[in-house]
């Protein structure tokens, strides 16, 4: 009787467990879709209702989700065999080695805390089901079926947003906007007018990177679905037909030519590897080549809206990216220094970016060679086992899910190449996941050590092991255990003071003085988090407390020293306060790390403007000081001069966008290859 409550109990326990990660892999996509970007805004839901349906949760919970469920598979499943299939979770640890590499001349501590937590938790969700499969033969299959189920759900999304979605969000937007007062402007309005579908993605790349992940999986999904209904030919061609139609077209409508590569890239490696097809690989290739002519030639026609621009923007991101690494070739820039190399790097005009959208270029350029040797492995996955690495192995897989798995990696990992897939948690996390679908599970292993223990999920007696495999299951939960708790421990640590930057953001408009001693208090909790001592810089500017003003700006060059933006707001306040000679310090900064700024050379020709009027009145300095606080910059190259446009972001009397660039240019200003500045009034549309 003991031993019969103990199996239920076992299985029980195995059954919720497969319900919690099959959950997780569902919630992925729905919940996870943004960057991960803790510290820099305030993102955290404070209700119920935000927990269920407006907001993406922070991209630090996934971690945490993740670093639960390992500890929970880690405490009552028996430890996996040694097997090949091993090597799944370990290539999924190497970012994380690379990463260690990249915090040597890091600056960007937040960043690289939150982007080490987020590989903790790939890792940690991909340990946690290769564990728990082991002793759960439904598992697999359950996965399975929940990513093509959430793919389809994400499809469906994707499809509603085409068909009338996007503009009753676009018009709802604008009416709120109104009611609300507030002026759509910058990346929001440009979200609003898109016409590219994004499901609940931060962006219509990222979606089509997850709907290449589900794309193959959901087909074969559906074509096994299929054969409960009869007659099953016809039941077959519709659901397997309806599939592909739903993910092409939400392929399509997403406008990413990205993934329109990578999708004739997993269409190859599905032609190679279907082994009615192998006589006719090299010529399917090819026509696949072709294919994909002809797709990237109809986006570029239809366009989406964006120009040409797009892929010579990328090739300038790969540029400055290869220049990092030759720089710092060992050791990289550091992790987060992209940004900041970037936009010192980047030519005049160029738009700007936080990341190469290259996974590789990304790991080069920040994490050095280790870092590109880690992002290699883990794209090229898919390409090593489709040429036959371990083909003993996951040949005794299904044949159609192994290949549907390959391809979708393969797939994934050559849309990494134009895209931020390894910062989207939704993406990143599914895409681990296709590898254990390929690999198949194997039966023996923990189970055939006891018999009751595998059945039960209670640890089993390893005494009678051989000693290697002792060794292999002790080192395996000491590994286990440090995945599980650094995955968790961090970012759990963190949420409290995420929930009260929520709060002190929401209350900048009641009460700043209480949003300003909130935003302290974060300050002091998330010790290397830009994003408090921004707000409060933001406040002391905006409700004259100086003291709270430059304390933030203090802070942020602390937090940020690499960034153009953190110096040019310490700048700011430092001029009002008339303090020139640490300005004209702080404006040399901002120019070093940013000197194509349109915003930096008008603080520049505004301090030099203020130095050479030793006569000008106390009023029009201060108009001219807030004037040039609250302007807005474009900036170009001329054939003999460098021209920036200015806009005054509000009505201050006397200094019309005219008369503030007239001023400006009294100041004889030049770029550092000398030659002029010029300023100019941005002219009315009217």
């Amino acid at each position: 009787m003991e031993q019969s409550s103990s199996a239920g109990n076992g299985s029980r326990n195995r059954d919720i467990l497969r319900a919690y990660l099959c959950a997780m892999v569902l919630l992925l996509p729905i919940k996870f879709g943004s960057l991960v970007a803790g510290g820099e805004q305030a993102n955290y839901p404070l209700n119920i209702w935000e927990w269920l349906f407006f907001v993406c949760y922070p991209s630090f919970l996934a971690p945490i989700l993740s670093a639960v469920a390992l500890l929970w598979a880690f405490c009552s499943r028996p430890a996996p065999a040694r097997r090949a299939d091993a090597v799944l979770p370990a290539i999924w640890l190497l970012p994380l080695a690379a990463g260690l590499v990249g915090m040597i001349r890091c600056s960007e501590w937040d960043y690289a805390l939150q982007w080490t937590w987020h590989f903790w938790g790939v890792s940690s969700l991909v340990s946690a089901i290769w564990w728990a499969r082991a002793s759960d033969a439904k598992l697999m299959p359950a996965i399975g079926n929940t990513l093509a189920s959430a793919g389809i759900l994400c499809a469906i999304h994707g499809w509603r947003q085409h068909f009338g979605g996007l503009e009753a969000a676009r018009l709802y937007a604008q009416e709120h906007a109104v009611e609300q007062g507030i002026d759509l402007q910058g990346v929001l309005a440009a979200k609003m007018e898109q016409t590219r579908i994004y499901g609940s993605f931060i962006d219509p790349n990222v979606y089509a990177s997850y709907m290449l992940i589900t794309a193959p999986i959901a087909v074969i999904a559906l074509l096994r679905w299929a054969g409960r209904f009869e007659p099953r030919w016809l039941s077959r061609v519709l659901f397997t037909g309806g599939g592909v139609l739903l993910f092409s077209c939400a392929l399509y409508w997403s406008g990413s030519r990205g993934a329109a590569i990578g999708a004739i890239v997993g269409l190859a490696v599905m032609t190679w590897l279907l082994p009615a097809l192998r006589r006719w690989r090299w010529a399917m290739v090819l026509a696949g080549v072709a294919v994909l002519a002809l797709f990237l030639a109809l986006l570029f026609f239809t366009d989406h809206g964006r120009g040409a621009a797009s892929a010579s923007t990328r090739v300038e991101y790969y540029r400055v990216a290869l220049q990092m690494f030759k720089q710092f070739p060992l050791t990289g820039a550091g992790l987060g220094e992209f940004f900041p190399w970037y936009m010192r790097l980047k030519p005049i005009g160029m738009e700007e970016t936080r990341d190469p959208h290259n996974f590789f270029l990304s790991m080069l350029s920040q994490c050095g060679f280790v870092g590109g040797l880690a992002a290699l492995a883990c794209i090229g996955l898919p390409f090593a086992l489709a040429m036959g690495w371990l083909r003993q192995h996951w040949e005794k897989a299904p044949q159609a899910q192994c290949i549907a798995a390959i391809a979708a990696a393969a797939a994934w990992g050559t849309h990494a190449l134009f895209q931020f897939n390894d910062l989207v948690p939704a993406s990143i996390f599914s895409a681990a996941l296709l590898g254990l679908l390929a690999l198949p599970r194997h039966d023996d292993g923990a189970v055939t050590a006891t018999g009751a223990g595998a059945t039960t999920g209670i640890t089993p007696d390893t005494s009678a092991l051989p000693p290697s495999d002792r060794r292999w299951r002790l080192a395996l939960r000491i590994s286990a255990a440090t995945v599980a708790v650094i995955a968790g421990a961090g970012p759990a640590m963190r949420i409290s003071s995420e929930k009260l930057l929520q709060l002190a953001h929401n209350d900048i408009g009641k009460d700043p003085r209480l949003a300003a001693k909130r935003f302290r208090l974060v300050a002091d909790n998330l010790s290397h988090a830009p994003a408090p001592a921004r707000y409060l810089m933001d406040i002391g500017m905006q409700y004259g407390m100086p003291d709270v003003a430059l304390y933030g700006a203090e802070e942020l060059v602390r937090r940020a020293p690499h960034r153009s933006s953190s110096h040019q707001r310490l700048a700011k306040v430092l001029l009002l306060l008339n303090r020139l000679d640490e300005a004209d310090d702080a404006l040399a900064q901002a120019l070093l790390w940013y000197p194509g700024d349109p915003e930096l050379h008008i603080l520049r020709a505004a301090l030099a403007v203020t130095r050479n009027s030793p006569t000008m009145s106390l009023a029009d300095r201060l108009a001219f000081q807030q004037a040039v606080i609250q302007s807005q910059g474009w900036i170009r190259e001329e054939q003999d001069h460098i021209a920036v446009t200015v806009l005054v972001k509000m009505e201050i009397p006397a200094m019309s966008n005219a008369a503030l660039s007239a001023m400006l240019n009294r100041s004889d200003l030049r770029y550092s290859d000398q030659r002029p500045i010029r300023f100019e009034p941005l002219q009315s549309s009217n």
